[in-house]
């Protein structure tokens, strides 16, 4: 009995079945340090320490490495360390700012035409809003009672501007065809009255 218990504590661990009693997130605004079978990041319950079983995993398997924890003296030194760091990796707004602009400037020098990308991506997509709602390119739409019949069923006619014949197309489909469309076919071994 106590031999199939193991077993099967073995294999929930193996398929990283979070315990009842283990909570699957854990709230915090900032790292406070490695927790066992939990990884800190942010998704939809917000950001703090979320279970994940990887440390269990490694334990069973004899692979987990834990990290030494900081007391006394070190701790300090480590804290230390840490802001000093910060510091570095966070630079002030004015210097952020500085560096902007010099990368800014030194793109601009040896690229003239380097501009915004938002702009650019906003321009590209006002431009394609632009051509989804003109009709295709070269084609004249036809008035004529005929297309009336035509467009019920979502086709739309136009002259080919070389040949000056006239072609039919449907927009939803992305279909262009020569021949007039006829009603949707009937299913087959059906007769029309």
């Amino acid at each position: 009995a106590e031999e199939a218990q193991e077993r099967k504590r073995r294999r929930r661990i193996e398929q990283k079945i979070r315990p009842d009693k283990k909570p699957y997130f854990q709230a915090s605004t900032s790292f406070d340090g490695w927790r066992f079978d939990y990884v800190f990041t942010t998704r939809d319950r917000g950001t703090g320490y979320y279970w994940d079983g990887t440390d269990s995993v490694k334990k069973l398997n004899g692979t987990l490495d834990v990290p030494e924890p900081i007391t006394g003296d070190s701790a300090e030194k480590e804290e230390k360390k840490k802001r000093k760091n910060d510091d570095n990796l966070q630079p002030n707004k004015q210097q952020k700012h500085d560096k902007e602009e010099k990368t800014k400037q030194k793109d601009e020098s040896v690229n003239p035409r380097i501009v915004n990308t938002r702009d650019q991506v906003e321009e590209a997509i006002q431009r394609r809003k632009e051509r989804l709602q003109r009709p295709p390119r070269g084609l004249v739409v036809v008035d004529s009672s005929s297309q009336q019949k035509v467009l019920m069923n979502g086709w739309e006619s136009t002259k080919d501007p070389t040949s000056g014949k006239t072609y039919y197309f449907h927009r939803e489909t992305g279909q262009r065809q020569w021949d007039r469309p006829t009603a949707d076919p009937l299913p087959e071994g059906w007769k029309s009255a």
